[in-house]
């Protein structure tokens, strides 16, 4: 568990899932807040072993995924990681309007880990609706 700036909340893993193989692993990462609720969109972090550590192989930021949208956007949810390609299938929250008052779409997209480009493989409709594809 990680500090975070804004008093009592807490950074913490939301979901992790293996990659191709044991040595990599992707984590999803959101702001806990003190009612022990998760909160926000934190970060997504890609490790690989090293030896008997575990080393920070790349970091996607709340801010990096929100940069290049209008719209206010998140990852929600994360169903795989493929390690060789350094894909993962993610649930992305987006807002359909820039305004405050709003509603929100949900759709599970492939994310390019290394250039951040998404593209949408299924639109969630409840947005819990869990992924009906391949890995």
């Amino acid at each position: 568990m990680f500090e975070s700036r804004l008093p009592g909340y807490k950074v913490r893993t939301l979901r992790s899932v293996f990659g191709s193989d044991l040595h990599n692993w992707l984590s999803l990462r959101f702001l806990w807040a003190p009612d022990g609720c998760p909160a926000y969109f934190h970060d997504l972090v890609w490790l690989q072993r090293n030896g008997d550590e575990w080393d920070s192989e790349l970091v996607i930021s709340h801010f990096q995924f929100q940069d290049p949208s209008i719209l206010k956007r998140w990852i929600h949810d994360l169903h795989s990681f493929n390690s060789i390609e350094a894909t993962a299938i993610i649930k992305v929250g987006e807002a359909n309007t820039p305004s405050l008052s709003t509603s929100f779409n949900y759709t599970w997209r492939r994310l390019a880990l290394r250039s951040m480009d998404t593209q949408v493989l299924q639109h969630c409709c409840p947005p819990l609706e869990p992924y009906a594809g391949g890995g």
